[in-house]
């Protein structure tokens, strides 16, 4: 009795396992979908949902705080707010061999046409003046002019609009839909209906603060745009120039556009300006996403918020989602001033004749660091380190790689710093060439040359335009009170451990330099040196500077060593 159940047991069992399937239907008594090895039906009377692992997610490349090893594939809900809430897959590929979290996209985008029947897009259905950059026709967020955030769409003749979605979000009046919100409008024309989505932005309604400040790599990230206005109210007399030696910044109107530039994907692109002034000198900035634009507007009485020489201060922000779902932030600081933007005086010779030189305000290279152009901020606007005579190539880095093979023409065609240890310690085989930067003389004016690394309407200054920030003709002062306290000279130079200010409109960082042998950057923060365009046999002259002393006239260098530029408008 005892074997025959035994027998009987083990019969069950392969019975049972005769029907084990490797697809499983998990809700209903039906068979899986034959492309499925998961099949979730809908348990019968009740409306149910995937409830998928929550887990706050701490980087767009972190798998922690996932438990296990890295696998590609894996989903979870993130209700973190490193990252935007979402679901998001661990996703491996050929950029990112390492893996990182993607967000899976989704939502209220899609603008209609589908499964409605109405055939074409938003495009088709609207008036040709109806406004569609950025209005949020695939979701994106769209921002109109502050302080009323209206989106408007005019219907083709022929098409009518239905009632906004939400109650509240806008209304429509003769083939006109008004959005004060986000919302979404059913479009109709012969019976057939398609679905436009509107999302509303008001001005600045993000906080800089919720995004994590980025450090600016070269070719991945950069705000354009003026860094500094003149509000062009009172004779600035010694230190910030007169008003018949300056321009009005706001001469042709109050706005004035920036641009993010970037070879990386990133969405919801929103531009802030942090005015923290006592009374706010700024009305707001409006983005466009499309364009990567932000048109900043200033107040129309700004001139009457201003003292003679005062100075203000805001910061223009982007604030922005990059490739990994991160919320970054990349910032520009503005200086709004009674004063040359960044310029100084000059004297001639015979201590009577002043004039002023307008310079840009940051050295070659740190256009783009969102930093002061008045403090040093720990070598943030050093800038870039130029062999004399070279284009913007990428050989000014201060860590391009080295090579020692001199170039045979002026433009070498590559990215690399030519090292050279040999006279006459110039970059380009057999030396000579004495217009790469300038025409090859000493005249204190000469026109731009070639591979002048200046932009448009800058060039690289001459000997003499920087002798003329002291006095014509001058080649050194190493009285450092005489400098700090401007006896005979056109500027006051005072050291500011780091640099030196000039006048009240020009700094110049004590940037360093980089040898000809190409080694790294020495003496940052402790001394500066600065190009001219102007030659001395196979060598250049240049600015140079320590606390010590300045020293525009009696130093030159080899043409292979990297130094600062600091360009003169032309």
């Amino acid at each position: 009795m005892r074997k025959k159940k035994i027998y009987f047991i083990l019969a069950i069992l392969f019975i049972c396992a005769g029907s084990v399937k490797s697809q499983v239907t998990i809700g209903s008594q039906s068979d899986p979908h034959a492309g499925s090895v998961l099949d979730l039906s809908k348990v019968s009377g009740k409306n149910l949902g995937l409830l998928l692992p929550q887990v706050s997610l701490t980087s767009a490349t972190n798998w922690s705080p996932v438990s296990g090893t890295k696998t590609e594939g894996m989903v979870v809900y993130n209700t973190g707010s490193v990252l935007t809430k979402g679901v998001y897959v661990w996703v491996v590929d050929s950029e990112n061999p390492n893996g990182y979290w993607s967000k899976v996209s989704g939502g209220s985008g899609d603008s209609g046409g589908g499964d409605t029947g109405l055939t074409g897009s938003p495009t088709d259905w609207l008036d040709a003046n109806t406004d569609l950059t950025g209005n949020g026709l695939a979701g994106s967020p769209y921002t109109k002019a502050c302080p009323n955030p209206a989106v408007v769409l005019t219907a083709k003749s022929g098409y009518t609009f239905g009632a906004i979605t939400p109650t509240g979000a806008g209304t429509v009046v003769s083939g006109v839909a008004t959005f004060t919100a986000s919302g979404s409008v059913v479009i109709s024309k012969d019976g057939k209906s398609g679905t436009i989505y509107v999302t509303v932005g008001t001005c600045e309604t993000e906080d800089p603060k919720k995004y994590d400040p980025i450090d600016v790599t070269k070719g991945e990230y950069s705000i354009s745009g003026n860094f500094c206005y003149d509000v062009f109210k009172s004779d600035g007399g010694t230190d910030c120039g007169n008003l018949s030696e300056r321009s009005n910044s706001f001469a042709s109107g109050y706005e004035f556009t920036y641009t993010l530039s970037t070879n990386k994907t990133i969405s919801d692109l929103t531009f802030v300006v942090e005015d923290n002034n006592a009374t706010k000198i700024t009305t707001g900035i409006v983005t466009n996403q499309t364009a990567k634009t932000g048109k900043l507007t200033f107040v129309t009485n700004i001139k009457s918020l201003f003292t003679s020489g005062e100075k203000k201060t805001i910061t223009v922000h982007a604030l922005f989602v990059d490739q990994y779902d991160q919320k970054k932030k990349l910032s520009m600081i503005v200086n709004v001033q009674d004063c040359w933007c960044c310029g100084a005086k000059t004297l001639k010779a015979d201590n009577v004749t002043y004039g002023w030189l307008n310079f840009m305000c940051y050295n070659l290279g740190a256009e783009d660091s969102g930093k002061d152009a008045f403090a040093y901020a720990s070598g943030a606007i050093n800038g870039d380190l130029y062999q004399w005579g070279r284009p913007k190539d990428g050989h000014q880095l201060r860590n391009s790689s080295v090579t020692a093979t001199l170039a045979p023409i002026d433009i070498p065609n590559h990215n690399q710093f030519i090292k050279t240890t040999a006279s006459p310690y110039d970059w380009r085989s057999g030396g000579g060439q004495n217009s790469r930067w300038g025409d090859g003389t000493a005249n204190q004016d000469m026109k731009k040359a070639a591979n002048d690394p200046c932009p448009t309407g800058w060039k690289v200054p001459s000997q003499k335009q920087w002798a003329l920030l002291l006095k014509e003709g001058t080649t050194v002062i190493n009285n450092v009170s005489d400098l700090a306290n401007g006896v005979n000279i056109a500027n006051k130079w005072v050291w500011t451990g780091n640099g030196y200010k000039v006048g009240g409109a020009l700094y110049l960082p004590a940037a360093g330099i980089r040898n000809n042998g190409g080694s790294a950057p020495t003496y940052v923060g402790s001394d500066g040196y600065y190009w001219s365009s102007t030659v001395n046999g196979v060598n250049a002259w240049g600015l140079s500077f320590s606390n010590g002393g300045v020293y525009p006239g009696s130093n030159y260098y080899g043409r292979a060593g990297g130094m600062s530029v600091r360009c003169v408008a032309e």
